[in-house]
């Protein structure tokens, strides 16, 4: 199996709300909604969707809980420890819970941690082991 993730779906109960927070608060633009049960963003180089959990639920089967797993989680890299301060403070004007303020990290990095309106964990991190190209994009090492 070739090493690549194509897609990542994130299983929502309130699927109105949560599509609200990412395009109001996150300021993401979807590229398609299917019959407001599903919304696919592009995010460099794949796709997360939001996803009713009735609506996976259906396609998965039963085993899929309705308890989410917050044993991961998400991560944007940014350019610059100003730009994590930038979108920690647009996140603080939106009133969304912050989870870790962001700090300098052991891993010689600095970041933080915010949890969308079911908690999803997100983090907003500069890596200095990365390197971006000029919109501030991370490049995937091939």
């Amino acid at each position: 199996m070739k090493q690549s993730v194509s897609l990542v779906t994130i299983a929502v109960n309130d699927f109105e709300k949560e599509l609200a927070f990412y395009q109001e608060v996150l300021g993401w633009k979807p590229y398609n909604v299917v019959d407001g049960v599903i919304a696919f963003f592009p995010v460099g180089s794949f796709i997360l969707s939001l996803c009713s959990y009735r609506e996976l639920r259906d396609d998965v089967g039963p085993e899929l809980t309705t308890e989410p797993y917050l044993g991961f989680t998400l991560a944007q890299n940014v350019p610059s420890e100003a730009v994590v301060d930038e979108v920690f403070a647009q996140l603080r004007d939106a009133n969304t819970t912050i989870v870790k303020e962001p700090k300098r990290a052991s891993w010689g990095g600095y970041s933080g941690y915010f949890a969308d309106p079911e908690g999803h964990l997100w983090e907003i991190a500069y890596n200095p082991q990365f390197t971006y190209d000029s919109d501030g994009v991370m490049i995937v090492p091939e």
